[in-house]
């Protein structure tokens, strides 16, 4: 069975323009508000485990309920199940 080599430095290249747009967004996020810095930082505990469109879906329906303000863990956890997003008992609590 034949391996196709990895080759970094051309994938890199490839990406080059991508990486540099999501480092200049990062540059961005000082000037925002708490709550989407935490709505942010929630996506990324959400989606090592799970399909990322299922935290983006999880994200939008917390933020519809009024997440992070007033909100308590088993109403996070209610959540997460509902949208899909895998060991949600977990994730809820460090949410």
């Amino acid at each position: 069975m034949k391996t196709k080599k990895f080759d970094l430095v051309k994938m890199t290249k490839e990406i080059k323009d991508v990486i540099k747009a999501k480092l200049e967004q990062f540059k961005t996020f000082r000037s925002k508000p708490y709550n989407e810095i935490f709505l942010e930082l929630s996506y990324c505990l959400l989606t090592p485990g799970s399909v990322a469109l299922r935290a983006d879906i999880a994200i939008k329906n917390l933020k519809e309920k009024g997440f992070p303000n007033e909100f308590d863990i088993q109403r996070c956890r209610n959540i997460l199940k509902e949208s899909g997003v895998r060991f949600h008992n977990k994730k809820s609590i460090y949410q």
